[in-house]
């Protein structure tokens, strides 16, 4: 799992079957402080009166699973969730 949380070194591997044999890639990742753009993006966001690419809905849908995973836990049984709403916002735009 290394570097799991880091947001710094990570590799992004693609494998595919092509014409009968596996092909792989590796596409690079660039670094950046993501949590920077993140901020940034949210900034711009409220001072243009814009949904967030990822609104909180997007993080209650995350809970939703979360408590999913725990009760599945608990009872040892599959626990099945309603089809999230729209969870994803316009993507960011670069403005200045």
């Amino acid at each position: 799992m290394s570097p799991a949380y880091a947001y710094q070194g990570n590799r992004l591997r693609v494998s595919r079957v092509e014409e009968g044999s596996e092909r792989s890639t590796e596409l690079q990742i660039d670094e950046g402080n993501q949590f920077a753009k993140e901020f940034d993006h949210f900034a711009q966001c409220v001072r243009m009166d814009r949904e967030p690419h990822t609104p909180g809905e997007e993080g209650l849908q995350d809970q939703r699973i979360i408590e999913a995973i725990y009760a599945s836990a608990r009872s040892g049984q599959p626990v099945k969730l309603a089809p999230p709403g729209r969870t994803r916002g316009p993507a960011p735009q670069d403005e200045a």
